[in-house]
């Protein structure tokens, strides 16, 4: 492993906590403002994550 795909294991795994912090936060918040903010801020942050893991691990492309 060279150390892009670490770098890409470690943003997509990052990214994944996030995204699933946002479901959690979806379940167990109160009320519709609250929810929303909670999946709101970190889906955000853990769809970007991901996609720049995903583009670390596929190299600077055409197709990234």
């Amino acid at each position: 492993m060279n150390i892009f795909e670490m770098l890409a294991v470690l943003f997509i795994g990052s990214g994944v906590f996030f995204l699933m912090v946002g479901s959690i936060g979806l379940i167990r918040l109160p009320d519709f403002y609250s929810r929303s903010h909670a999946t709101g801020k970190s889906d955000t942050l853990g769809i970007m994550l991901v996609i720049f893991g995903l583009m670390l691990y596929e190299g600077l492309t055409l197709n990234s």
